[in-house]
């Protein structure tokens, strides 16, 4: 919004009297409240008792309200979006003999900077006051088109925008060695190595509108394919535009949100044109925009409707816009299929794999320890088998053994009576021996008596 206006308008409903006036580049517009316009004829009591009440937003800026609880009419109310607009239109990026380019806001202040500072020799073609604002500096929606440019005081380097020989389109701060150029389809080019690539912007691949695609952790785009794609309950707003043709029904005396419930009851509704002015709605098919043009309709809202997918469970079913640059940035990866696992299905697929792996590991181990235990139990009953033999044996010895300490004991007690019976005769030898002598003594000494007396 620019400028400044007072208009007299009815007392009733002004929505949409309001609403088509505040189009356009207006700032600040003032509405007289009167029954016929001007205030001057005499109010019913009822009239003198309205209220005004209404609602308006500065760009995208917080909701404004404007509130005169009673007696509205002959007031003056102001639509107002002049600090709005200082702020949004405040910003400038100047271009500086130095070679650096810095971008300002409403009040001065520095909010980025190229840290640039190379340049080259002055030249008068590329002079600021020759450039196509004839000054070294663009403001906030002022654009550049291919071949255009804005230069530094003296010349000595210049912001343009060019064509890169993949059709994109870029901005580049550069500077000239030499006085030395060439003409190529209307584009002024210095030599390339003498410039600083600030942004391009690729060519828009229209293919890419109406994609609904998963990225994936690793940063890989997967399409959904459209068996998989079905239309959602919310819509988004393009703008005021109409698009012609693709109709599906025409729905008199209407609103946005009837327009939103009349497509929603529809599995062909793409989305619809509302038009404010004599509110009326356009049910679409999938054949309107982005597959068909749009045209700028200041009483026309063009809302396309959003997508639904089906999916694996684990794979979210939100969607959120993008557009088609965004979408080819992204490297293709396959497409998506209902067994595709997202996010948490990835990660329990993974911890499965693992304890799957972790189970067969297991299950190794317990076939070891089962041969290990069958061995063992082989082992052991060797060891019994070996034992009981040698326990029967030990019996067999032992009963032998027995019979042996038995025959020995006999033998020991025969020895025992025969030692003693020897032992026994061997005394009685002796005492007889002991007699023998005794009497062969006495013999003696009698004999050797008898012989003393004879003689």
């Amino acid at each position: 919004m620019s400028g400044s206006q007072t208009q007299p308008v009815p007392i009733g409903n002004w929505t949409q009297y309001i609403k088509n006036t505040l189009t356009g580049s207006n700032n600040f517009i003032q509405f007289l409240i009167g029954k016929s316009g001007g205030g001057l004829d005499n109010p019913t009591e009822a009239d003198c008792d309205k209220a005004f009440n209404a609602s308006y937003q500065c760009g995208n800026g917080k909701n404004k309200l404007i509130n005169i609880p009673s007696g509205s009419r002959g007031q003056t109310v102001v639509f107002d979006c002049r600090d709005e607009t200082a702020i949004c239109s405040g910003f400038k990026l100047t271009l500086g003999d130095d070679g650096n380019l810095v971008m300002t806001n409403s009040k001065n202040e520095h909010i980025w900077s190229s840290n640039t500072s190379k340049t080259g020799i002055s030249l008068e073609k590329y002079k600021a006051a020759n450039g196509k604002y004839k000054r070294n500096f663009i403001k906030s929606g002022e654009i550049l088109e291919i071949g255009e440019f804005i230069g530094s005081p003296s010349g000595n380097c210049y912001l343009q925008m060019v064509k890169k020989q993949d059709a994109n389109a870029g901005l580049e701060l550069r500077y000239e060695v030499t006085d030395c150029s060439s003409k190529t389809d209307t584009l002024t080019k210095g030599n390339s190595k003498y410039s600083n690539g600030l942004y391009s912007v690729p060519k828009t691949n229209i293919n890419n509108l109406n994609k609904v695609g998963y990225v994936t952790d690793d940063g890989k785009l997967r399409e959904y394919p459209s068996d998989m794609i079905t239309h959602g309950n919310n819509y988004y707003l393009l703008g005021n535009y109409s698009n012609e043709g693709n109709n599906i029904d025409t729905i008199q005396n209407s609103s946005v949100d009837g327009c939103k419930e009349k497509c929603n009851s529809n599995n062909e509704c793409a989305g619809f044109i509302f038009n404010s002015a004599d509110k009326t709605c356009q049910i679409k098919t999938s054949s309107m925009f982005p597959n068909s043009n749009r045209v700028p309709d200041k009483n026309s809202e063009l809302y396309v409707r959003s997508k639904s997918v089906s999916n694996n469970a684990s794979c979210t079913k939100n969607i959120n816009a993008s557009n088609a640059m965004e979408w080819d940035l992204y490297p293709a990866g396959t497409k998506m299929s209902m067994d595709t696992l997202c996010q948490l299905g990835l990660v329990t697929a993974k911890e499965k794999a693992e304890l799957d792996a972790a189970n067969q590991n297991l299950h190794g181990l317990s076939s070891n320890l089962e041969s290990k235990l069958k061995d063992l139990t082989q082992e052991d009953e060797k060891l019994v088998s070996m034992l009981g033999y040698n326990v029967n044996k030990l019996k067999k010895d032992l009963n032998s053994y027995e019979k042996v300490y038995k025959v020995a004991k006999k033998h020991d007690d025969n020895f025992n009576r025969a030692a003693a019976q020897y032992e026994d005769t061997s005394l009685s030898m002796i005492s007889r021996n002991y007699q023998y002598l005794l009497w062969t003594i006495l013999a003696i000494i009698i004999i050797i008596g008898s012989i003393r007396v004879t003689r």
